[in-house]
């Protein structure tokens, strides 16, 4: 049977049925939108996740790197105490001897400067030293200790044993090292025991004629001998430079005027192999501050040398990009002048400012300005050759040093290829961004005599190129421009546009 529906309410029906269509289309390009937006946020929380961790990162490199170089660096001031099987301090350091108050006569056993809650620890590494059943596995622990036998001065320490002979009798020599510091409350003390022991390398006592009378397990696994082969014997295994370390006169006299003495070894093993490492030398003294002993005690070279390097990295260079600062950069300017001066090659300096960096950090949120900032960073450094040196020397400021120039071609050349990374658009989220950027330029020995000279003319020139309008290099001379470049207009529209 045929349906027959009216004209009049068929078009009715197509009349309701098109808004709704076009509702339909709507929500999905709503839908569309709100999905790009969300993957642009997710985007944005990726980046700031990653800014995140490499923070940590470094945060955790300099904390580190503060504790080696601060609680952990050697000194002369070293803390060694010498004790009988009874836990009388027999003999001490000046260093020690001045913390536990020794001299003072209020101190003469260990019980007293010890933590109630260790002494039953203490008493079982005595017993154990009194019939010769003393265990290695007391040769490192963490003690709280009572300078003064005062427990309001209680400070924690990690602590080293070494066995050492007297006469018929064992004492244990004590090797402490200060876990305790008063701007860190919350610091944790375990990662700091572990990283004391990661840096000791070996501990070594000889008489007052540098015999040796007792070393440590370490010691003797980086010499590559027996413990009881190292006995009774001067050792000659140190080098400094390509002398015997015993041997050498100023070694000697540094230890029989002051106490001490501090420097780098070269551990040279049977076998041959060397090994670079930091060793304190220090005089043990007894009541009568007479020297009965010498303790040296070695540390990991490379641990100190790493430390040095993130502190230095850190106060040298741009969080951020990772290139020379501004103090950094003057010094390395201050090298390559003096090199030049010699062989009478040419320099070049080029101070750079960025047009609207300004303008972007002002519109937009502060992950956009950096972004622009990695890739600012990342263009300059294609467009420069090995030889020459980056840095960022400002907020929305770089400045780069190019070396070995023969010819003013070669500059030209080189001012072209930084204005053209500066003009190209850089992409992001979603947006083209047309920086721009200043340039000013001057030439050693031409335009100044030194690093401050040069730095200041280069300046003067970049506040020329911006006056002019911008996106432009300046030459400090006479010449309106470097030969061969020519300015180019600064973009007045199209700053940005959608991709």
């Amino acid at each position: 049977m045929t349906s027959i529906v009216s004209p009049r309410l068929a078009s009715g029906a197509q009349a309701a049925a098109a808004p709704v269509a076009h509702d339909e289309s709507s929500l999905q390009r709503q839908l569309a939108q709100y999905a790009e937006d969300f993957q642009e946020l997710v985007g944005r929380h990726h980046d700031l996740a990653r800014r995140h961790e490499k923070l940590k990162a470094s945060h955790a490199q300099l904390a580190q790197a503060r504790e080696v170089l601060g609680t952990l660096n050697p000194t002369f001031h070293e803390l060694c105490l010498v004790i009988n099987r009874h836990g009388e301090i027999l003999h001490a350091t000046d260093a020690a001897r001045a913390l536990f108050l020794l001299d003072k006569g209020t101190v003469w056993q260990l019980q007293q400067v010890v933590a109630p809650f260790h002494l039953g620890h203490l008493e079982i590494m005595l017993s154990g030293l009194a019939d010769g059943s003393h265990s290695p596995a007391f040769e490192q622990a963490q003690y709280f200790l009572y300078p003064g036998g005062d427990p309001a001065r209680a400070r924690l320490f990690a602590v080293s044993c070494l066995s050492l002979p007297d006469g018929d009798n064992t004492c244990m020599c004590w090797i402490l090292r200060d876990l305790s510091s008063d701007a860190q409350t919350d610091m944790d003390t375990d990662h700091m025991f572990k990283l004391v022991m990661r840096r000791h390398q070996g501990a070594l006592v000889t008489d007052p004629d540098g015999q040796i009378i007792a070393v440590d397990g370490v010691f003797a696994g980086h010499a590559g001998r027996a413990s009881e082969e190292l006995l009774g014997v001067m050792p000659a295994m140190f080098r400094v430079g390509h002398e015997d370390l015993m041997g050498h006169s100023a070694f000697w006299d540094d230890l029989k005027s002051h106490g001490h003495w501090q420097g780098e070894v070269v551990t040279v093993a049977p076998n041959g192999q060397s090994l670079g490492q930091w060793m304190s030398v220090t005089a043990i003294r007894d009541t009568a501050a007479e020297t009965v002993a010498y303790i040296a005690l070695l540390s990991d070279q490379d641990m100190m040398l790493s430390a040095e390097r993130s502190m230095l990295d850190a106060v040298y260079h741009d969080t951020l990009t990772g290139l020379p600062n501004q103090a950094l950069f003057r010094d390395l300017v201050e090298r390559k002048l003096y090199a030049a001066s010699r062989t009478g090659t040419g320099v070049a300096l080029l101070s750079i400012a960025l047009d609207r960096l300004q303008w972007i950090h002002d519109t937009e949120d502060q992950g956009m300005s950096e972004a622009v900032l990695l890739a600012v960073s990342e263009r300059l450094q294609e467009a420069i050759r090995g030889c020459d040196i980056l840095a960022r020397t400002g907020h929305d400021r770089f400045a780069i040093l190019l070396a070995g120039l023969e010819h003013e071609p070669d500059l030209t050349l080189m001012a072209s290829r930084v204005i053209k990374a500066l003009s190209t658009p850089i992409l992001l989220r979603k947006q083209k961004l047309v920086m721009g950027g200043s340039v000013g330029c001057a030439r050693f020995p031409q335009d100044g005599s030194d690093a401050s000279q040069l730095v200041e003319h280069a300046d003067m020139a970049l506040l020329l190129a911006r006056k002019e309008g911008g996106n432009r290099v300046h030459l400090y001379s006479e010449k309106a421009y470097v030969q061969g470049i020519e300015p180019l207009q600064t973009p007045q529209a199209g700053l940005r546009g959608t991709l």
